[in-house]
């Protein structure tokens, strides 16, 4: 009977009664880059000041739903890709996507105090490429509303008082 023979860097041997046979393994896995997140501002146009509770929609650059880092689309209650609101300091992000892959933000509604600037028709988006275990950052900006001013501001008191016997 013969030994053996244990080659790690090649093929390992063993030998039986039966002769000797050749072993060797193979194996396939689907390479995996490491997941992106992206961080969303949205400021005002003239102080840069953060914009609270501004819904975002978040999808990848063709409209469709922007991809997880399992594979799963990024998707709300409502089936459609998923909206999300930023925060007190006009922020969001959103961690663990697929790279590489274009995210594009659109806001859904306008802002409180932006409304006139807001076209339903083209609203405000921003488009960027995530790569692999970076994190995008993109942001939105926002003209405030025109304050408005009155032509006439009426002075006193509009109704008559009483008036004095002459």
């Amino acid at each position: 009977m013969r030994q053996a023979v244990n080659q790690p860097d090649t093929t390992q041997r063993v030998v039986s009664t039966g002769g000797e046979k050749q072993l060797s393994v193979e194996a396939k896995a689907q390479a995996v880059t490491a997941p992106g997140a992206v961080h969303i501002g949205k400021t005002d146009a003239q102080s840069k000041a953060g914009i609270a509770g501004v819904a975002l929609r978040v999808t990848a650059a063709d409209g469709k739903p922007a991809i997880r880092q399992d594979g799963s689309p990024l998707l709300g209650a409502d089936g459609k890709p998923a909206v999300i609101t930023t925060g007190t300091d006009g922020t969001a992000t959103i961690p663990d996507l697929r790279t590489p892959q274009d995210i594009r933000i659109t806001e859904v509604a306008p802002a409180r105090g932006y409304e006139e600037a807001f076209d339903a028709a083209n609203p405000p988006s921003t488009t960027g490429t995530l790569r692999p275990g970076d994190t995008l950052e993109l942001n939105l900006v926002n003209k405030p509303n025109t304050p408005t001013v009155p032509i006439h501001i009426p002075a006193g008191d509009p109704t008559p008082g009483p008036t004095s016997p002459m």
